[in-house]
């Protein structure tokens, strides 16, 4: 039963690849920059404890790719076969679990780093190194099927932490020049890092009897929660717990409800919350730069490109509503209002966010006119962002796939309904805004340049209202025909 089982995996996963290639893109780019790395570290060995801190930054990365981006491989689940005269699955599920992309890569990175460091120890310890790569590899598997088989109650939170860890690893990257790269304090962090769960099996290597306990520990805890999923899952049940949607100071009517459903659900739903984390990784990684290199004209090009992808979230509000989108349809209340309801609940953590950032620099800087002028005219540049993206949701609809799908399986993105939402926001975001950027930059009108920068894109945005006003009711059949149904 456990080869049949297996061999059903293989298939399954196997389709998957041919299916949707986005797996194998992404496993080629973890292996390719996986291995630029292993190769640049290698050279920066200069004591046993720099073995350690490539374990550990390998085994977080790994996780943290895990959290934001599931891969959704495993296809053997207790779950789908409870139904089933089937009385263990485990092994077939231990076994499944290493015939996953990132587990193969995890057993790959593995073996050359241990093989590696057998070269740079004594026979003795070189043996205790690869046991311990081994067992570091196994709690790293161990610990990605775990987070794999997460309820959907918490892989929201653990996709936010995904994403918070995401933006980390971009601001390690990125600030870190070529030459600093080749400089890296592998033996402090790999002696810190040997103490912690990521590297203490093979931090015992170099001397340490706790070490290996903790390494011990952290693998029996991955093991218990790997098991206790798979004896729980049968009688697990879906909780649906009801929600107050109110939220205090909005009102209490139609309009009211789905503005305040629309926030809550922000944080409910992993694809719009990607959306909105983009805004604090473009701010991170450009205002570090700017901070670093003394350069301010960065972060003025950072709260721009905030302005242009303000809009983001809200540039295909139909497409995510789905097939639930019929119940507006059905509902005694004019569609425009909930248009707009829905699409202002989406923009104001946007304009929140805008406004908090200017704020920032202008305390930051001290050329505090050039950072209100570059703040106002951004403004504008998020106003006519979300105007483009109400435009947009309302004439240019594509269907999306159903939430909890994982980033390497929806499809959805791809369409050309997509492409143009993208570049309408990014390549056209800025245009309303450029007389008004004229008259300050090039004839130092900063007052008049100022309400140009604002009244054109305000403009704009009152004029979109009251098209997609007129035409709403009209072309909610049209709409919901072409989003009525998820993308699998």
């Amino acid at each position: 039963m456990t080869s049949t089982l297996f061999k059903l995996h293989r298939t399954l996963w196997w389709r998957t690849i041919k299916k949707n290639p986005t797996v194998l893109v992404s496993a080629g780019m973890i292996l390719v920059y996986g291995l630029l790395s292993v190769l640049s570290m290698t050279v920066q060995v200069n004591s046993p404890e720099a073995l350690h801190a490539p374990v550990a930054l390998g085994m977080v990365a790994m996780l943290i790719l895990s959290l934001a981006m599931p891969a959704n491989e495993q296809h053997i689940t207790q779950e789908t076969f409870r139904t089933l005269p089937i009385d263990n699955l485990k092994p077939a599920m231990a076994l499944s679990s290493l015939w996953t992309s990132r587990a193969m890569l995890t057993i790959l990175f593995t073996i050359i780093w241990a093989g590696f460091g057998f070269t740079q120890l004594p026979v003795g310890q070189g043996i205790m190194f690869i046991v311990g790569s081994v067992m570091a590899a196994a709690t790293t598997i161990i610990y990605i099927d775990v987070i794999a088989k997460v309820g959907s109650s918490r892989k929201e939170i653990l996709g936010i932490v995904g994403g918070i860890g995401i933006i980390a690893m971009i601001f390690f990257a990125v600030n870190i020049s070529s030459q600093d790269a080749m400089n890296m304090p592998l033996e402090d962090i790999g002696a810190i890092a040997s103490w912690t769960p990521f590297a203490a099996a093979t931090g015992w290597a170099t001397g340490g009897i706790v070490k290996l306990l903790i390494a011990i520990a952290t693998l029996a805890l991955g093991a218990w929660l790997w098991w206790r999923d798979i004896e729980v899952s049968p009688v697990q049940t879906k909780e649906r717990n009801k929600t107050d949607l109110r939220i205090p100071f909005v009102p209490n009517n139609p309009t009211g409800i789905e503005f305040a459903r629309s926030i809550r659900y922000i944080f409910r739903d992993t694809r719009l919350l990607m959306s909105v984390l983009v805004l604090p990784i473009v701010v991170i990684v450009l205002m570090v730069q700017s901070v670093s290199q003394g350069i301010p004209e960065i972060a003025y090009t950072a709260l721009v490109i905030c302005g242009l992808l303000g809009g983001a979230m809200a540039v295909n509000d139909f497409g995510y509503d789905g097939p639930a989108m019929w119940l507006k349809m059905v509902s005694p209340v004019q569609q425009y209002r909930l248009i707009l309801s829905r699409h202002w609940a989406h923009m104001i953590i946007p304009a929140a966010f805008q406004v908090l950032f200017a704020i920032v620099l202008v305390f930051l800087y001290d050329d505090t006119s050039t950072t209100i002028l570059v703040g106002l005219v951004s403004l504008g540049v998020l106003m006519t962002s979300a105007a483009l993206s109400l435009f947009l949701s309302a004439f240019n609809p594509y269907p999306v796939a159903p939430p909890g799908t994982s980033p390497w399986a929806d499809k959805s993105g791809y369409s050309g309904a997509a492409f143009v939402a993208v570049f309408a926001l990014m390549f056209l975001g800025w245009i309303p805004v450029a007389p008004g950027a004229a008259l300050i930059i090039f004839f130092g009108q900063q007052v008049i340049g100022v309400l140009v920068a604002l009244a054109i894109p305000a403009a704009i945005y009152i004029g979109i209202i009251l098209v997609v006003k007129k035409t709403a009711d009209d072309r909610m059949p049209v709409v919901y025909k072409k989003v009525g149904a998820w993308v699998r």
